[in-house]
């Protein structure tokens, strides 16, 4: 297994899930229920302090961090795809329809949906805090595009990627660059990329077979992506992504995200 030596692991976006039905003690101002399915986390980090949001059962909840105490439960506002900014700790809730300030009970920002539209998750740029996201139309024969705006209240620029039908994740760099994951109209993965700057979006060849991503982020040196119980960490130089390392995760299930620690 590749160590990944970023502070504290990556795991532990996963295995709080398994660590939430036991941290209702002292010091806590929400209660847990004593069964939780698997969700999805996200670390977010400022100078007030880190948090961990960790979405199931249709609802978030906000954990100090290492602690793991529940400090809200943010109920109504779920979405399956968190995201939180590296550069002050605000986080996108619903999808990407709300954007909270770090450790705040209440949204500060919501998106305004056209009729039809949905939204799947984005991502915070770190070189100036754009926000992209994923959009679509339709139910069972999605229409996709990516959208990014200055602020959820501003008129978006939007992209297609050319040879990918699902879109999935999005996750930036540290330079600006987005990547996002999908699929094929033949099912097949894709991995691509808008360079910063860019107005088109180009597909990344991967040395190394990666079945469908359930995630895309950047770890602080190289894009990492999970599969299954495996976290590829890949080198992006042009239209190619060279692999240089993979994890295996333990009790990594279902499509639960992961999310670093800086």
């Amino acid at each position: 297994m590749d160590a990944v030596r970023l502070g504290r692991p990556v795991i532990v976006a996963l295995v709080a899930m398994g660590l939430l039905a036991g941290c209702g003690g002292a010091g806590t101002t929400a209660s847990v229920p004593p069964a939780m399915t698997p969700g999805v986390a996200r670390h977010a980090t400022s100078s007030d302090g880190d948090l961990l949001y960790v979405v199931m059962n249709r609802e978030t909840y906000m954990l100090s961090w290492p602690e793991l105490k529940v400090i809200h439960k943010l109920n109504g506002f779920a979405g399956e795809f968190p995201a939180s900014n590296p550069n002050n700790g605000d986080v996108l809730l619903n999808g990407g329809e709300s954007e909270w300030k770090h450790g705040a009970s209440k949204p500060f920002a919501k998106l305004r949906l056209s009729s039809g539209e949905n939204t799947q998750g984005g991502a915070f740029n770190p070189t100036n805090n754009d926000i992209a996201l994923i959009m679509y139309t339709g139910y069972q024969s999605r229409t996709y595009w990516v959208a990014v705006y200055s602020n959820l209240y501003s008129t978006p620029v939007t992209y297609s990627v050319p040879n990918m039908q699902d879109y999935s994740h999005l996750g930036f760099d540290s330079a600006g660059d987005l990547f996002i994951d999908g699929t094929s109209n033949d099912y097949e993965p894709i991995i691509a990329e808008l360079p910063a700057g860019s107005s088109d979006f180009i597909d990344l060849n991967v040395n190394h077979p990666i079945r469908r991503a359930e995630d895309i982020q950047w770890d602080g040196t190289y894009i990492t992506v999970r599969a299954g119980d495996k976290l590829y960490r890949l080198a992006v130089s042009g239209s190619m992504a060279t692999l240089v390392g993979t994890t295996t995760l333990r009790k990594a299930y279902g499509l639960a995200p992961v999310s670093w620690t800086p």
